[in-house]
């Protein structure tokens, strides 16, 4: 028979491991086991990382953790329906609470929203509490304490200049910062995004809406005097109708500044079909290609293969079968060394599938690739890293 254990016994930094896997609730519970775990619920080390979920009324007890523990929290995630008001009501107050702390340590935020915007939404509630959150540091406190990594694509929020203004203004430590949401209209202009790059110089990596970018924005990441930007990211939309191209001499000087950068371009069913071959510059250095535009689009495909034969290692394609494609991803595969991620959600011929499988065996390694010789009546679930 094996012999009884005494949980209690457990070393205090087993306690803290087992306690991160568990949801608040189940946290405190087994908390409750013994006056040692309860001590482990109370240490700042198992604070510095949080998610807080609102999908229901029952969980806006979670709020009441940011006064009593916030100030030990280094990264904070918040999901949520938005379809419902308390859901949003209870992660406002998070933001806003985080905002007030007298001593607060947050490096970064993370927002995703999983439900549908209610008619005529805006957001106004959360443009207002981020506001706050990216205000001045309470008790002026030093640089040590301000945010690192933004990640707001999951906020389907219509954004202005004045939310990311107030950022760059307090916290020129930023590092990372991703806008990249799902609104249909993008308000944040390039004098913003400029304004945001000339203030925060130790940026690597942001991701914006092409029509957010301007040649002075990639001037001012050539400047020496401030930390190599490692990722850019871009996406094309339907303003880019309107918009007018970086040039290739300004992206030929931001390669000779910039050797190590990576490029993310992306192109959605909105932006018109003639702008996506003018935008695709031989100059940038895409490694990630991403032409998710409903329509044929072999004849890109092979752009892709001209002009980043050397640097591409991941593509992403929403389009339309056909023999032009077959014959064009194959020649992208033959050419592009680097392949690592290939998502093509339409179906492709057997044999193109096989030569491609052979041409990168990492693929089926990393399991990174999404191609089928089949249609399937259900959606198509896509390998990783999509």
């Amino acid at each position: 028979m094996a012999s009884s254990q005494d949980w209690s016994s457990l070393p205090e930094h087993v306690v803290v491991k087992i306690f991160t896997c568990l949801t608040l609730g189940d946290r405190y519970n087994a908390a409750l086991t013994c006056r040692d775990w309860l001590h482990c619920f109370s240490l700042p080390y198992l604070w510095r990382h949080f998610d807080y979920y609102f999908y229901t009324k029952s969980q806006e007890r979670l709020v009441k953790s940011v006064q009593l523990y916030g100030q030990s929290m280094k990264s904070v995630y918040i999901e949520l329906d938005q379809g419902e008001a308390e859901n949003r009501d209870n992660a406002c107050k998070v933001l806003t609470g985080l905002a007030k702390l007298p001593h607060r340590r947050l490096q970064r935020i993370r927002i995703k929203c999983t439900g549908e915007n209610p008619l005529f939404y805006v957001g106004q509630e959360f443009k207002e509490a981020l506001t706050d959150l990216f205000g001045q540091v309470a008790n002026g406190q030093g640089l040590s304490n301000q945010l690192l990594e933004v990640d707001l694509s999951g906020l389907p929020v219509a954004y202005d200049d004045s939310v990311f203004d107030v950022l760059s203004q307090n916290h020129p430590n930023l590092e990372r910062l991703n806008i990249l949401n799902s609104i249909l209209v993008c308000k944040v202009t390039p004098q913003c995004v400029l304004r945001l790059v000339t203030r925060c110089r130790k940026l690597k990596e942001i991701q914006v809406f092409y029509s957010s970018m301007s040649e002075d924005i990639l001037e001012a990441f050539t400047e020496g005097n401030r930390i190599p930007l490692q990722h850019l990211s871009m996406k094309c939309r339907r303003e880019e109708k309107y918009g007018r191209d970086l040039s290739d001499d300004m992206w030929k000087r931001v390669v000779q500044a910039l050797p190590d950068l990576h490029v993310t371009l992306a192109f959605d069913n909105t932006c018109p079909l003639h702008k996506v071959s003018q935008i695709m510059n031989p100059q940038i250095p895409v490694s990630v290609l991403r032409l998710e535009t409903f329509t044929r689009i072999y004849e890109e495909v092979n752009l892709a293969t001209d002009f980043y034969h050397d640097s591409l290692e991941k593509l992403v394609l929403q389009t339309r079968p056909s023999a032009e494609l077959n014959k064009a991803l194959l020649r992208l595969s033959s050419c592009c060394p680097k392949l690592r991620a290939l998502h093509v959600f339409c179906v492709l011929d057997r044999a193109c599938i096989e030569k491609i499988h052979a041409d990168h065996p990492i693929l089926k390694e990393k399991g990174s690739y999404t191609l089928k010789d089949t249609m399937e009546p259900h959606p198509w679930i896509s390998g990783r890293d999509c």
